[in-house]
């Protein structure tokens, strides 16, 4: 449901950083409201006045409301919610407790998956297994049929980046999940993009692990992709995201290190990246547009 401008301007006029800045940097990590620094400042001060050991009662509520809350947004029980210190924590943590990887075991991946997801694959095929990517379809998404074509008893592993970092690409990561289950092989999702922005029922997915994001887009836009990637004709992708922080403007930039697989099979060093959120203005992306409409003609690369 679309929201009203009315109440646009009430989240705005809660979040801070909509006074100092243009914000399209959601992807990476969203502006806080004024609610979230409060409720950290406000866990410091019971530390200060009662003691940090007899002020963590109080923060172990708060934790549990934040599991059940986290709980009903995925459709599970509140038991299978774990709260990490980053999300390549979380998703390593995950792997790491599957069982020893052995000579021949396959472990399958979409071409977009996330880096540090590979890299904590890295011992597994230390140890023997293979590290396959499954073929995209016409549309650069994983391809469904190609994938239930590798399938045999082989594969210990598949996982999912489901909105890639790189783009505004969606993988069909419930499609990928009945087959994940008809075979009974573990499946990890890595919806670090999507949390906050499409529907996260892990009951439909299918899925063994989901792992997300608080920071990103749990204050998102609706049910498509809000992340734009775009190269700008004379820049290169990091110096545009550094001159548009100076007039303001905060956007994101990835290289090849953030997906490798992908970005090596499109030929792309690095892209510059726009995410837009529910509280982004007509006149903020306005703003943007002009300002990226004046740099194409001052190129600088």
């Amino acid at each position: 449901m679309p929201l009203s401008p009315d109440h646009i301007a009430r989240l705005r006029a809660a979040t801070p950083g909509c006074t100092r800045v243009c914000h399209f940097n959601h992807a990476g990590g969203s502006l806080p409201s004024q609610g979230t620094p409060d409720a950290m400042s406000g866990q410091l001060q019971r530390e200060a006045h009662s003691g940090p050991m007899e002020a963590a009662g109080a923060g172990a509520q708060l934790q549990e409301q934040a599991r059940q809350t986290a709980a009903r947004v995925l459709n599970t029980c509140p038991q299978a919610i774990a709260f990490t210190s980053s999300g390549s924590a979380a998703w390593g943590m995950a792997f790491n407790a599957l069982p020893a990887w052995q000579p021949g075991d396959r472990i399958l991946v979409g071409r977009q998956e996330w880096a540090g997801n590979l890299a904590c694959m890295a011992p597994a095929v230390a140890a023997g297994a293979r590290l396959e990517v499954i073929p995209c379809d016409s549309h650069g998404a994983v391809s469904v049929p190609a994938l239930e074509s590798m399938l045999d008893s082989r594969v210990r592993l598949i996982a999912l980046t489901w909105l890639p970092a790189n783009g505004g690409l969606i993988n069909p990561a419930a499609a990928i999940g009945q087959l994940a289950r008809q075979w009974r092989i573990p499946y990890f999702i890595d919806a670090g993009q999507a949390l906050g922005q499409v529907p996260c029922d892990v009951q439909a997915l299918n899925c063994d692990v989901l792992k997300g994001a608080g920071r990103k887009y749990l204050r998102g836009p609706g049910q498509q992709s809000g992340l734009i990637a775009f190269t700008l004709e004379g820049w290169d992708g990091l110096a545009l995201k550094e001159e548009l922080a100076r007039r303001g403007i905060n956007i994101g930039a990835n290289g090849v290190n953030y997906t490798p697989l992908d970005m090596q099979a499109r030929g792309l060093g690095n892209i510059a990246r726009i995410a837009l959120s529910y509280f982004n203005t007509q006149e903020e992306i306005e703003r943007l547009l002009q300002a990226l409409e004046e740099l194409a003609g001052n190129k600088r690369s």
